[in-house]
């Protein structure tokens, strides 16, 4: 028996057998079979072989990965005949275990060039050994997540495509540059980790535009105008006023709208792009939500003043959440009414000091009559 071998021998490389069975003898031989159970095709008859003739066998086998973890490959081939008992022949082809990875890692383009912006990375992943691996991995501690590869099991030969994602930390946008290293890790028949050498990337970054933070300005007005006079009973209607300008709100601009004493909501005649909670009055929160674009932005309610309201009634509007303003201008956020002073009414009978008057004064001119008769009286004697 003969072997044709391939070199490199490998997982899933075709090798070549070839028996012969000859008639070594002084006689035809009849119905002679040759047979190998590895090969394809596993037997050969004759029907006859005559006297230094031969009958033979041709066929092919795939190496698998058990050869390949045996280290051999042995083969026995068998002749027989009506004339002759069996005869066997084995050859053993060895096959040397050469596990082997090589890796190639690519950077994708940057979709930015801040921090928390992103940078996809593929890994070309090539078993270039002799014997499958299995349970491949891509080992990059920049990654946000492990790789996800298309396939982990990889035959001599085989490639396969792994990618991954990078968020740019404010390290590397001071660098100017994004380095990368990774390696492919594989496991092999005898269970022995399989390493491809490092595959390594530079990206540069560009130039980092900061970014546009919004700029808020809040304002808050009332009718009557804040320091004009109001009544028990009487209706405020207050209006607040949002601008926004440079960009987009990058967070929620929250205001709480506090109604001081002496004073009792009524309703949100207008909110505008607001969204109003009112559930907590007297304090009302009211909320432009975040990517609201630059305008100006009103929302209208109204308060009443309160029976039992006293010296003046004020109003005042924080700001509780920027909008991403780190610092929100708020130059009118405060209104305060003075409570007019009631006339005073007349009395509506005459004070018991007008009815005394007049009777003293009966008294006198009586008293006076009386003094002019004794004056009379007085002269006749």
């Amino acid at each position: 028996m003969t072997g044709q071998s391939a070199d490199p021998i490998v997982e899933g490389t075709q090798l070549t057998y070839t028996i012969t069975a000859s008639n070594s003898g002084n006689v035809a031989l009849t119905n002679v079979v040759v047979s190998d159970p590895l090969l394809t095709p596993a037997s050969e008859i004759c029907a006859s072989v005559a006297v230094a003739g031969s009958c033979v066998l041709t066929g092919s086998y795939t190496v698998t990965a058990a050869d390949v973890t045996a280290g051999s490959i042995s083969n026995t081939g068998t002749a027989d005949s009506d004339q002759t008992d069996p005869l066997e022949d084995t050859v053993v082809t060895p096959v040397e275990g050469s596990p082997a990875l090589l890796l190639v890692k690519t950077a994708g383009e940057p979709a930015g060039s801040a921090a928390g912006d992103t940078i996809p990375y593929t890994f070309e992943v090539t078993n270039t050994g002799n014997v499958t691996i299995t349970d491949l991995v891509i080992n990059d501690e920049q990654l946000d997540d492990p790789a996800v590869c298309e396939q982990t099991t990889l035959a001599p030969g085989a490639s396969t495509i792994c990618t991954g994602v990078h968020s740019i930390t404010v390290e590397e946008v001071d660098a100017g540059q994004v380095d990368n290293t990774a390696t492919g890790e594989g496991v092999d028949p005898g269970n022995q980790a399989v390493i491809s050498p490092s595959s390594s990337t530079s990206t540069p970054l560009g130039d980092v535009t900061p970014p546009v933070n919004p700029e808020v300005s809040v304002a808050k007005a009332s009718d009557p105008a804040s320091g004009s006079e109001v009544s028990s009973g009487q209706t405020i209607v207050y209006t607040l006023t949002a601008e926004v300008s440079e960009a987009n709100l990058t967070a929620d601009l929250v205001l709480e709208d506090m109604l001081g004493t002496g004073l009792t909501f009524g309703s949100v005649s207008n909110a505008g792009a607001f969204i109003a909670d009112t559930t907590n009055a007297p304090a009302l929160t009211f909320t432009l939500p975040s990517d609201t674009a630059p305008g100006s932005y009103e929302l209208v309610y109204t308060a009443t003043v309160d029976a039992d309201a006293s010296a003046a009634v004020g109003n005042s509007v924080v700001v509780m959440a920027d909008g991403g303003d780190p610092d929100p201008e708020c130059p009118s956020c405060e209104t305060s009414h003075p409570i007019a002073t009631p006339p005073i009414e007349p009395p509506s009978t005459p004070i018991a000091v007008n009815s005394l008057s007049r009777t003293g004064m009966l008294l006198l001119m009586m008293l006076a009559l009386i003094a002019g008769f004794s004056g009379i009286a007085w002269r006749r004697v």
